[in-house]
């Protein structure tokens, strides 16, 4: 079947005007269509508003139960919801609600006359914005100026001088001129200057007096006020602060890290820990990512100081561990100074000093053992063999140091070279065994023959001196004298540095040989003990027995301690005879006498 086509409408079918003439075309008038004209719509009302756009609409005494409990700040905030809002909270009948909210915040009451409405308060203490320019500022506000302006604006209104005559000036007038030419300042200061002779005529000085009174009152109050809302913020960040730190602390520490990785100031100090803000679920992903950068970046060095720091720690509990057991051995070296009979049986005695008691390599392993295990240690009656034998190798080595001492202070005082070889024999010093610690007659006799035969140099005998002692006799008695030092008990230095050879005991001993007739460089010490008491001093001013008929080594302390030759070394105008104990008393008898006649 062909396909059947539209016919096409003809000229004089579309066009009705194309029928006309030229004539009628002209006289024909051809009217526009007339155009559609779209329909203004009117917003629809919105349904849903702000959780308190519909705040106006409450019941009064609702509205007025709000305003009751919220603060001056509260109930601004409101009044800037909508005009409704506004146009309620600042009708005349809203004052006291507003006189409320200023008891609720605290704020004082205002004396001074021109003082700002509760309203205008609340703009002043609350508000955040430049009360000329209206711009946000953080600036605090001039409290004694009951006003509020930012930076630029305090310095055009607050601080411009111009000439002599400080001005409190807007930058325009009323009628919007710029108050910056010379005409407008000039005139401005005469009206300044009316106003203010109007002023002081109208107001007493009394009352203008109690003006500034009550303003400055006024400014102290507020001023109080605004420091302690300050401090009230500051604690309330702080606590938001710690509470999130607190969560993110407790995060991180049941994901396994340490104590240390979080107290790092990388973690501590960045911006994600250290900021006021609560902790939300919006937020908290973010944050935990973030901190977990830092923590891995910091974690090779913590682990390294983890390291340390359990080093450190067991070396401190091992220092603790050794100072407990050197108080127990402490203890024990104190209990054990107090036996004597115990000190001989466990062959120490005499004791030395704790100081170097505590010292000996053998003590030291009870309290410091090589391998650090306190398990394993010996107590201190096991090690009491080796502390006894470490004693006498110390003692032998001071007599060994001593004797090389005698040899050159004895040269000095003989002024003979010293010998160049010792013959030394030294064998193991006995213990007391007399009454009080002291030697018998037997071991008295052999110390005599083993001090003659260790200091073999000329025969020559020698008399020691413990340092801070004081105490006189020979090398092999000064180890067992009682050694009183200041407030200690007596105890025995095993160090070489505590004795030292007198050298004038030893020049006093050689001029004591030399009184009684015999030759320093063959006298020995039987020579000096035969002689018994035969020496007495003619030097004391008082004679008395106690200076006659005395042994050489008598005489000796006599000399150190009675004239102080101890400390000198001029020995050559000794007053000493050597006499007989008769002589020496009928000498004593005529010296009194004379000294009585003298009186």
């Amino acid at each position: 079947m062909p396909t059947l086509r539209k016919r096409k409408p003809s000229v004089s079918e579309s066009d009705p005007l194309s029928l006309l003439s030229d004539e009628e075309e002209q006289e024909a008038y051809v009217q526009k269509p007339v155009k559609k004209k779209s329909k203004a719509k009117s917003t629809p009302k919105r349904k849903i508003k702000g959780s308190l756009g519909s705040f106006a609409a409450l019941p009064l005494d609702v509205v007025a139960e709000i305003a009751s409990q919220a603060d001056l700040g509260t109930v601004l905030a409101l009044a800037r919801l909508n005009k409704s809002c506004r146009s309620l909270l600042t009708s005349k009948r809203m004052e006291a609600f507003w006189d409320q909210a200023r008891e609720n915040a605290g704020l004082p009451k205002l004396k001074a006359d021109n003082s700002p409405n509760l309203i205008e308060l609340a703009e002043l203490m609350y508000g955040t914005h430049c009360m000329h320019c209206h711009k946000s500022t953080s600036k605090l506000p001039y409290l004694g100026l009951y006003s509020r302006y930012c930076t630029k604006c305090a310095g055009e209104l607050l601080y411009a001088s111009y000439g002599s005559f400080p001005l409190m000036r807007s930058s325009y007038d009323c009628a919007g001129r710029e108050r910056s030419k010379l005409e407008y300042l000039l005139e401005d200061h005469e009206e300044y200057c009316a106003l203010t002779n109007s002023a002081r005529r109208d107001y007493s000085t009394d009352k203008r007096e109690q003006e500034m009174e009550d303003r400055k009152e006024d400014e102290l109050a507020l001023a109080t006020w605004w420091t302690a809302r300050d401090d009230e913020k500051a604690a309330q960040r702080e606590t938001v602060k710690e509470s999130r730190k607190a969560a993110i602390e407790a995060h991180f520490r049941e994901l396994g890290w340490t104590e240390r990785s979080l107290a790092s100031d990388a973690f501590q100090q960045h911006s994600k820990v250290n900021v006021a803000r609560e902790l939300t679920d919006r937020t908290r992903d973010d944050v935990f990512a973030a901190l977990t950068l830092v923590l891995e970046a910091d974690k090779e060095r913590v682990e390294e100081e983890n390291r340390a720091e359990e080093a450190r720690l067991a070396e401190e509990r091992l220092v603790e561990e050794r100072d407990l057991r050197k108080d127990h051995l402490n203890v024990l070296w104190t209990s054990l100074l107090a036996e004597t009979d115990a000190q001989k049986a466990a062959g120490l005695f005499p004791l030395p000093p704790w100081d170097e008691f505590a010292e000996l390599e053998s003590v030291k392993l009870l309290y410091y053992p090589e391998d650090a295990s306190f398990d394993k240690t010996s107590t201190m009656e096991d090690s009491y063999p080796s502390i006894t034998a470490e004693i006498d190798e110390l003692r032998q080595s001071i007599k060994s140091e001593l004797v090389a001492k005698f040899a050159q202070a004895l040269s000095t005082a003989t002024s003979s070279p010293v010998a160049t070889s010792v013959p030394v024999d030294i064998p193991k010093l006995p213990s007391p065994a007399g009454p009080d610690n002291t030697f018998t007659d037997d071991q008295r006799d052999s110390l005599l023959d083993l001090a003659t035969t260790v200091f073999t140099c000329n025969d020559k005998n020698l008399l020691f001196v413990s340092r801070g002692c004081g105490a006189v006799g020979t090398w092999s008695s000064i180890f067992s004298h009682k050694c009183h030092r200041a407030g200690d008990e007596p105890v025995y230095s095993l160090k070489a540095a505590s004795y030292q050879v007198e050298t004038s005991q030893v020049e006093l001993a050689v001029k004591l040989i030399e009184i009684a007739g015999l030759d320093p460089d063959t006298a020995t010490t039987d020579d000096m003990e035969a002689l018994g008491r035969g020496f007495s001093c003619v030097a004391c001013k008082s004679p008395s027995f106690s200076s006659i008929s005395r042994t050489w080594t008598q005489m000796l302390r006599h000399l150190s301690s009675r004239h102080y030759y101890r400390y000198s070394r001029e020995t050559h105008d000794l007053d000493i005879v050597c006499e007989d104990e008769e002589a020496a008393i009928a000498r004593l008898l005529k010296a009194s006498a004379e000294h009585s006649s003298e009186y």
